[in-house]
């Protein structure tokens, strides 16, 4: 169900010429051929883009982009304009230098 809400999100953010206000709390975000949450002038809160082939996310500011898990995308987030707030986010793009071997404790 929730993918179905962000898709609906980013459709409504996508062919708006006006800037949107609103909020996406608590999306899931994962797996698209492109962007993971596109958001205008919105805020993006508490929620998880993975494994998207393009940014995890893409703001307009001004925007508030508070408490999210941004990981395994191709790259994390992405702003256009001044004044976005960008707090408490855990972000990492895919990396790709190969991950070491790790040592188990004995």
């Amino acid at each position: 169900m929730s993918k179905i809400v962000t898709a609906l999100f980013i459709l409504v953010v996508l062919a708006t010429s006006n800037p949107v206000d609103g909020v996406a709390t608590g999306d899931v975000s994962s797996d698209n051929g492109g962007r993971g949450i596109v958001a205008q002038n919105a805020s993006v809160i508490n929620s998880t883009m993975t494994l998207n082939k393009g940014v995890g996310l893409s703001t307009i500011c001004p925007s508030a982009i508070l408490n999210n898990t941004i990981v395994a995308n191709a790259s994390s987030i992405q702003t256009e304009e001044n004044g976005c707030v960008l707090e408490n986010n855990g972000n990492a793009a895919i990396s790709s230098k190969p991950v070491r071997n790790l040592t188990p404790f004995p």
